[in-house]
């Protein structure tokens, strides 16, 4: 009776080993991409074959392709083929229907089971799809906060997919995607620190207008009802934080909450009714509204020439001297008609009693909520060059410095402080380290040390970067043997855009890449919103103009190297 079960248990044994096994991975981690239309949502790794789950987007009645001769690369260099597509057709333009996505899937051979990672590469071209560095296991994560963010999407059928960025960073270089699916979606964020996250609808972004919903990643889950962008104040964000762990003294600290009753996600919700309930413009919005309806709005000079330039619109043709003279007249104020240049002041008014509401706020309820809202107001200071910037510095010097000594805010707060003092005419250039187009690290004072020269910063999405970049070419030809340079640094999401762009423009410079954001290059010299700008600096290191043109270069040039 023994033999005879160890005999079943052996047989038991060797069928189960036969039994295919399936290994799948939800929403695997990725190193980069170059593309935003497709995006890999899960894996099932087979003994028969690896199948991918695609979700693809675009606009409505546009199209997406996707080539048969698609592989995959493991990271032992082996190659694995495509072998069948499921709710897709290859090689074929793919249009997109009113929802503006669809799923699929994708049949290829069977990884071995030695490989960690794979890139998935439908071609070696520019345009073609990659997306590299695909994890084949689940990476636990061992940051302290895990926030669980759930969330319904209302009256949007649009609405495909969310971008998810830390409050500050550029959805053109950052960001994750989070995929809308019936109007609901799921995401799993793990984090170091408490901190303002933002949400940005994907569509929004690609339409170039946009409004980011806050919320706070804090212990616990964030509920979100989220509706079209003209109803944003119908929107809900809700909290459920859990306790933080009291061993960890840092975090406890930056969990510093107004009141022992109220988490952050619940802090954030009262202030911004507390401020729309004292500054929501209604009234000034309503009486916009009628002088536009009663074409009271404009002047009759402007009005006219706003007709013309609508008209030379439809031909795709506005010439430079009606948009000339529509400037003019703004500049000598026969812009706008009496009641709505009263109007604008009344505007300008709310707007100067609400940044004195918030400083006061900000000095009064020490929280992460108001550091964020530090954080805001120092940017707006910052870019707008405005008399607010001193007092930011004291708020941050005497309060939240102090309070805060290792949050990130702090090292935030720090750059902006240092680029207000430093990125001017006068001021002296900050140094950083930036990998070149090959990987190696540059240091900036190495490579300019001693020469005039143009710190030109681009990105391959910015258009008027690239053109002005175009225009210094002939520039560096005349006066590199002088004693000039230029050193050109891309911002980029994946370092194949830059590379393209510097290849397609033709700079005979040395080209750096920050990649996403990393080196905090942007932010130091105050363009954190912008693709870029250019500063011109001596051999000393001072800073001669910021943003000059071609001909303003040559000039300077022709003083200090002739």
């Amino acid at each position: 009776m023994k033999k005879l079960f160890l005999s079943f248990l052996s047989l038991l044994m060797i069928a189960s080993t036969g039994i295919a096994q399936t290994r799948s991975i939800e929403h695997p981690q990725f190193k980069s991409t170059n593309t935003g239309a497709i995006e890999i949502s899960k894996i099932e790794l087979k003994d028969s074959e690896t199948v991918l789950y695609i979700d693809g987007f675009e606009r409505p009645n546009s199209w997406i392709a996707l080539s048969s001769k698609t592989y995959l690369k493991g990271k032992s260099g082996k190659i694995y083929k495509f072998l069948r597509s499921e709710g897709f057709e290859m090689d074929k333009q793919v249009i997109m229907p009113a929802s503006g996505t669809v799923s699929f899937k994708l049949h290829m051979k069977p990884l071995d089971k030695k490989e960690t990672s794979f890139d998935f590469i439908e071609g070696e071209s520019s345009n073609e799809f990659r997306i590299l560095g695909i994890k084949t296991f689940k990476i636990k994560s061992t940051a302290p906060i895990h926030c669980k963010i759930k969330g319904e999407v209302i009256d949007r059928p649009e609405s495909n997919r969310l971008i998810l960025l830390k409050k500050g960073e550029d959805a053109r270089v950052s960001g994750k995607y989070i995929t809308i699916r019936n109007g609901k979606f799921e995401y799993e964020l793990d984090c170091n620190n408490l901190e303002a996250y933002e949400l940005i609808f994907y569509e929004e972004n690609r339409n170039g207008a946009w409004r980011p919903i806050t919320f706070f990643a804090e212990p616990g889950s964030v509920q979100l009802k989220l509706y079209p962008m003209d109803r944003f104040r119908e929107n809900v964000i809700s909290g459920k934080p859990k306790s933080i762990n009291n061993t960890n003294n840092e975090l406890r600290k930056a969990s510093f909450k107004i009141s022992e009753d109220r988490a952050l996600n619940q802090e954030w919700e009262s202030y911004t009714k507390l401020q729309d309930s004292l500054f929501n413009g209604k009234v000034e919005t309503q009486e916009r509204d009628r002088l536009k309806k009663e074409n009271l709005l404009y002047t009759d000079a402007a009005k006219a020439l706003i007709k013309k330039i609508e008209a030379a619109k439809n031909e795709n043709k506005v010439p430079d001297s009606l948009v000339s003279l529509l400037n003019k007249l703004q500049v000598s104020g026969g812009l706008l008609t009496p009641a709505a240049i009263e109007l604008g002041k009344q505007r300008m008014e709310m707007f100067n009693q609400l940044r004195k509401w918030q400083t006061q706020y900000i000095r009064q309820h020490v929280s992460i909520v108001s550091y964020s809202l530090l954080i805001d107001k120092t940017s707006q200071a910052l870019q707008q060059l405005n008399a607010e910037m001193p007092e930011c510095i004291d708020i941050f010097n005497s309060i939240y410095a102090k309070r805060y000594p290792n949050h990130p805010y702090t090292e935030q707060m720090r750059i902006k402080i240092k680029s207000f003092t430093s990125i001017k005419v006068g001021g002296r250039y900050i140094n950083f380290n930036a990998p070149d187009f090959n990987g190696k690290l540059v240091n900036l004072s190495e490579q300019i040390q001693g020469k005039v020269a143009l710190i030109d910063l681009w990105a391959s999405w910015c258009g008027p970067c690239r053109r002005k970049a175009q225009s210094m070419i002939p520039v560096y030809e005349a006066y590199k043997d002088k004693g000039f340079t230029i050193l050109g640094v891309a911002r980029e999401e994946n370092l194949a855009d830059g590379v393209n762009a510097a290849k397609k423009d033709k700079y005979p410079w040395l080209s750096l890449i920050e990649l996403k954001d990393k080196g905090k290059i942007w932010e130091k010299y105050g363009v954190g919103n912008g693709g870029g700008g250019t500063f011109l600096v001596d051999k000393n290191g001072i800073i001669l103009a910021i943003d000059p043109n071609d001909k303003e270069v040559t000039a300077i040039l022709e003083k200090l190297l002739n």
